[in-house]
């Protein structure tokens, strides 16, 4: 997500931007990010950073084939 909107910046002279890094749309895996947005007035800058923690709560699924049967070779054994 866009979090920079999300920023409340102020300045004595104007906040000419903010931006984020990692931008937005940027795919991210499994664990903690930090995002870090930074705040500019033309002349001067600043960051803040928070973390974003990516978990996998949803056990994986699985449907077993149906019970099969198989016959034995000479030697009494069946091969998996």
């Amino acid at each position: 997500p866009d979090y920079t909107t999300l920023a409340t910046a102020t300045d004595n002279c104007s906040v000419t931007s903010i931006t984020q890094s990692p931008v937005a749309g940027t795919m991210i895996g499994l664990g903690t990010t930090v995002i870090t947005l930074t705040v500019s007035d033309g002349t001067n800058t600043i960051d803040c950073t928070f973390n974003v923690t990516v978990t996998d709560d949803e056990a994986p699924m699985i449907t077993c084939p149906a019970d099969q049967t198989g016959d034995v070779d000479t030697a009494c054994m069946f091969t998996i």
